[in-house]
């Protein structure tokens, strides 16, 4: 008897991201989504896409974790110098150093007017 649907051949492994990758490293604050009780970490980002950001961290997080990212964004964005990247993102995969989020919610806030300073030195 013939299949009426053939398995496809089996092929290398390969990316099964939907979005391109961009290396951007910057640091970072994130903590966990759930009140704000919990102290900021520091955290770098390795790179990002239009869906999610890998973040350089030594947390071990259960994927489904939700949290809370502080970036500061280099140049500039719908005429602000100065602005600052907030995300809410969900915890996919956390492996070695590295910590994989989906972006469910982001935000920019201009900061123009006010002294520029790190995600560090304003969430703490």
């Amino acid at each position: 008897m013939i299949p009426l649907i053939q398995k496809p051949a089996k092929s290398p492994a390969r990316d099964r991201r939907q979005h391109t990758r961009y290396g951007f490293s910057t640091t970072l604050r994130f903590r966990p989504a759930v009140g704000n009780s919990f102290p900021w970490k520091s955290g770098r980002m390795l790179n990002m896409s239009a869906s999610g950001i890998l973040i350089g961290g030594s947390e071990k997080l259960l994927p489904g974790s939700r949290l809370e990212l502080l970036a500061d964004w280099p140049g500039f964005f719908h005429g602000a110098g100065h602005v600052r990247l907030l995300v809410l993102g969900e915890v996919v995969r956390c492996e070695d150093a590295a910590i994989a989020l989906r972006i469910l919610h982001h935000e920019f806030q201009a900061l123009e007017g006010r002294a520029r300073k790190t995600p560090a030195a304003t969430a703490a």
